[in-house]
């Protein structure tokens, strides 16, 4: 099973115009499950909308660490 962080990850290098293979070289997933993972985010795309699955993708696989890096930024001013 493919975790929301790798997902997520996927889908970043993928935008930032990585090939199939160069994703799984960076991420340790194999070809076969990259183009899984693509396709599936494609078809919910289709379905929900480039935008919300988009965001609903990043926002569970790098939301927590977002989330988390703010808290260690802001520490001081968020009280």
């Amino acid at each position: 099973m493919v975790s929301e962080f790798d997902r997520a990850r996927v889908v970043m290098l993928r935008g930032l115009g990585y090939s199939q293979k160069e994703i799984s070289e960076k991420t340790g997933l194999s070809q076969s499950a990259i183009s899984y993972i693509l396709s599936e985010i494609k078809k919910r795309a289709l379905e929900e909308g480039d935008e919300a699955t988009f965001v609903a993708i990043m926002s569970s696989g790098y939301g927590p660490l977002i989330v988390r890096a703010m808290q260690m930024l802001f520490k001081d001013k968020l009280r």
